[in-house]
């Protein structure tokens, strides 16, 4: 369980997340998403941000890759 700091820093964190995926920042959603699971390993918010940011990689690639055939 994590104290009341760490609950606030941990929420700043994933909201900071949050917005990042908004405008497409995904290396600061990466970097977020870790932060939150350094406070909380199990955080299932941090783990999906962090699995959202690397299946919009994945897409990206492949598109961009398909594009340039």
């Amino acid at each position: 369980m994590v104290s009341e700091r760490m609950r606030r820093n941990l929420d700043a964190y994933l909201d900071a997340a949050e917005a990042a995926s908004h405008s497409g920042d995904w290396t600061t959603v990466a970097e977020k998403a870790r932060a939150a699971l350094a406070i909380e390993a199990d955080n299932a918010d941090a783990l999906i941000e962090g699995f959202r940011r690397w299946r919009l990689k994945i897409a990206k690639s492949r598109l961009k890759r398909g594009l340039s055939q």
